[in-house]
């Protein structure tokens, strides 16, 4: 319930011909889960942000390229990694799971000090008020049909006894901490342009994606490189301070770029995509998100009636987030998650474990399972999400991008090429993806490929005689 979503920076080669003659790789930084116990970074008052960092660490080249013919399998180290032994990197060693003290001590899974409930009656504020609670902000969102109140707990509380006390004093009510939120990416080495020939996505004519409104949370995205040049980008629910950063700008570009700014053509480059910009860096320069922010991104991209939502970032369960997702989702919009980077001994992350969302896993252009990507009944489809080439705001030719936060566009694409061609619900989707991915592992659908790697459902910019 205590949930932080944590965007991971490490490794950037900006010339995979430098970065392999030099055989160098830049360790970056890793921001990862760190649990409430013992952590001492004050997320404090910082609302929208307190949190943690920025897109990072992956693989190395193994330079076996779209027509690499080696087999799936799961959990290979694409050796050739310049991974120079940082135990992150180390296979499938060190966990990065939620709650964890691994890697950044000073990171807290929530914001200290406060509570955040939802549409509480006068009568059940005026209890909550009578234990000392006091309202930090009141937020009314619309579209979702609710009233978020952010509240400081009484002095000496902690948090989890607080939030236990309001539940039992106020049946019914909504109440949870104020989790914090970050992205599931890493940026690594690698071959470029494999992605969409792996999944089979062929543009047929103009007008791939026309017609699409899709919606994003993530950070704001770079709008001024030359790969968004005439792309239909939309960016609001902009959390203060927030900035656009290479998370989000990436994400974007693999959706959205436009064939004659950028190296890779987005899969749907002509779709409307809706930036809700939730992320921003807390004091310590780590890019993070509370569950405010990130209701308050879903009820924006609610009003902008998005048909498809993807969301790179995961990380523990929050009830105002499970809220805001079922009201979408009972309206019709469609959800993709990544699964998390915490490696195969953890479980998928929030919110892609929603029975709402489809859970994005990440392989190599191999077929090989990500070495960070976690197991579980919940990940539903494969993509390519492993050294992913990718503009991004300080790399505008491009650079190298892993994590499941990467393969999820790719299933985000899919979904919306799918939703197009007539599956208008979640299962008709999922029934139509199911049928045309390809099966990696065991028979059917199994805990580490889903139903395997996900394949275009027809040829983007010419609607199929089924639709």
């Amino acid at each position: 319930m205590n949930g932080k979503l944590i965007l991971q920076r490490c490794r950037t080669a900006r010339s995979p011909l430098l970065a392999a003659a030099l055989g160098l790789c830049l360790f970056c930084a890793i921001a990862i889960f760190a649990g409430a116990a013992g952590a001492d970074d004050d997320g404090g008052n910082s609302g929208h942000g307190g949190g943690n960092s920025g897109p990072g660490g992956g693989e190395g080249d193994d330079n076996s390229g779209p027509g690499d013919n080696s087999g799936p399998g799961s959990g290979g180290d694409d050796d050739g990694d310049d991974d120079g032994g940082e135990s992150e990197e180390g296979g499938h060693g060190a966990s990065v799971g939620h709650g964890g003290s691994a890697g950044d001590p000073g990171a807290d899974p929530y914001v200290r000090g406060e509570i955040v409930v939802a549409n509480v009656s006068q009568a059940g504020l005026k209890t909550i008020r009578g234990y000392g609670f006091r309202i930090l902000e009141e937020t009314r969102l619309e579209a979702l049909e609710l009233t978020v109140l952010r509240l400081a707990v009484p002095p000496g509380w902690q948090e989890e006894r607080a939030r236990r006390q309001i539940a039992a004093a106020v049946p019914g009510v909504i109440v949870d901490l104020n989790s914090l939120y970050a992205m599931q990416g890493q940026v690594a080495l690698p071959p470029p342009g494999y992605g969409p020939a792996m999944i089979g996505w062929n543009r047929k004519g103009p007008g791939c994606g026309r017609g699409m409104r899709i919606g994003m949370i993530d950070t704001a995205v770079e709008r001024s490189l030359p790969a968004f040049d005439g792309a239909l980008v939309t960016q609001g629910a902009l959390a203060p301070d927030a900035m656009p950063a290479s998370h989000g700008t990436a994400v974007a570009a693999i959706l959205v770029a436009q064939p004659n700014g950028s190296a890779v053509p987005g899969l749907l480059p002509e779709a409307e995509l809706q930036v809700a910009g939730v992320f921003a860096p807390d004091s310590a320069g780590r890019l993070s998100a509370d569950a405010v922010a990130m209701v308050g991104g879903l009820n924006w991209l609610a009003q902008r009636r998005t048909s498809v939502v993807n969301m790179s970032l995961a990380g523990d369960p929050n009830e105002l987030v499970r809220l805001a997702i079922q009201r979408m989702s009972a309206r019709g919009t469609l959800f993709v998650a990544a699964v998390g980077n915490d490696g195969p001994d953890a479980p998928p992350g929030f919110p892609a474990t929603m029975p709402e969302v489809i859970g994005a896993t990440a392989v190599d252009s191999a077929g090989r399972l990500y070495k960070n990507a976690p197991s579980g009944t919940e990940i539903d489809f494969a993509a390519p999400g492993v050294r992913i080439w990718s503009p991004d705001k300080d790399n505008p030719a491009g650079r190298y991008f892993s994590g499941t936060s990467f393969a999820a566009p790719f299933v985000t694409a899919a979904v919306a090429l799918a939703v197009q061609e007539g599956a208008h619900d979640r299962e008709a989707v999922l029934q139509r993806l199911a049928a045309g991915a390809r099966d990696f592992g065991a028979a059917g659908k199994d805990s580490v490929f889903g139903w395997g790697l996900v394949r275009a459902p027809a040829a983007c910019g010419i609607k199929s005689g089924a639709s």
